[in-house]
């Protein structure tokens, strides 16, 4: 008998992975997009008064501040001890470097020609998890990843301005990103989510804190409430997509992430007055497909594949 008893029988994705974890994934997945948005949407409001890397010092703190906070319900001091050191060095690396290059590339670029460039991610993400996490990645799975880029840029509308070298940090970023989320799927496998998210969450407040002595500018009482939400919806926005990516292949969840772009058109239009034009209801809608396809295609793996049995230490 299994880890999982007397469990029901699971029929497995083209993966190999359990379908039910499959839509799960994606259910995180979706949910950890609303989080960042609702992360970057503060972080709008605060990025006008505050450095960026003050402002991810002061998230960070409060993100560590919970975690601590929680960590005698999730393991206590053993949840500090890691099976990858180097894969949890890596992600900090990464986790650095992808805001950082990405708000660089902001100062210099249009938001629409970034976006379109950061969300490019899925394809690197996809592309780089069959050498190094040896997924399969069929048909079904790129046609879904076109087409949600295909959105993405109409959805974005880039004006083709300001491209010089300042694009190779917003490429870069996209990089950074998909290598984190690659060596998130791969020390998903030895690590907690707990731990997975604490790593970052103090490397990455570390190395900013050291910056803040240069850049500091005093923090008014009225923004306290603001930086608080933006360590809450930084870390369980975190929390979700680890969590998601260690129950998905990569490949499928990579569609989903353009969801992102539905919820910042949505936020842009109630919190900052900003109505999205046409073009970008039609990119929302064609996102929306690509997520479906991936939908319809585990469904139909589910219903063809024969139940998988758990073995013996699973």
């Amino acid at each position: 008998m299994g880890k999982s008893g007397g469990s029901e029988p699971t029929a497995t994705s083209g993966g190999g992975v359990a379908t039910d974890h499959v839509m799960l994934g994606i259910g995180l997945i979706v949910l950890s997009m609303l989080c960042m948005s609702m992360l970057d949407a503060v972080a709008k409001h605060l990025v006008a008064t505050y450095p960026v890397t003050q402002m991810l010092a002061l998230r960070g703190i409060v993100t560590i501040g919970i975690m601590l906070a929680l960590m005698p319900r999730s393991g206590g001091l053993a949840t500090i001890r890691t099976a990858n050191l180097a894969g949890q060095i890596r992600r900090i690396g990464y986790s650095l470097a992808a805001p950082v290059l990405f708000f660089t590339a902001l100062k210099e670029l249009p938001l629409a020609d970034v976006t379109v460039m950061v969300f490019g991610g899925s394809f690197f993400m996809t592309a780089l998890s069959v050498p190094i996490l040896g997924e399969r990645v069929g048909i079904f799975r790129w046609s879904a990843i076109f087409i949600g880029f295909t959105g993405v840029v109409i959805a974005a509308e880039p004006t083709g301005e300001k491209f010089g070298m300042t694009t190779l940090f917003a490429v870069s970023a996209s990089v950074a990103y998909a290598l984190l989320m690659i060596e998130t799927r791969r020390t998903g496998f030895q690590d907690s989510v707990y731990t997975q998210t604490l790593y970052p969450a103090v490397g990455v407040t570390f190395v900013v804190w050291l910056t803040t002595p240069f850049i500091w500018v005093p923090v008014q009482m009225a923004d306290v409430g603001w930086i608080v939400l933006l360590g809450i919806f930084a870390l369980t926005g975190h929390f979700l997509v680890y969590k998601a990516f260690s129950k998905a292949p990569v490949s499928v969840l990579a569609p989903f992430e353009y969801t992102a772009l539905i919820w910042a058109a949505l936020f842009g239009y109630f919190i900052f007055n900003e109505v999205p034009g046409a073009q970008v209801w039609l990119g929302a809608a064609i996102i929306v497909a690509s997520g479906m396809i991936i939908v319809w295609r585990e469904a139909s793996l589910s219903r063809s594949k024969q139940p998988t049995l758990p073995t013996m230490g699973d």
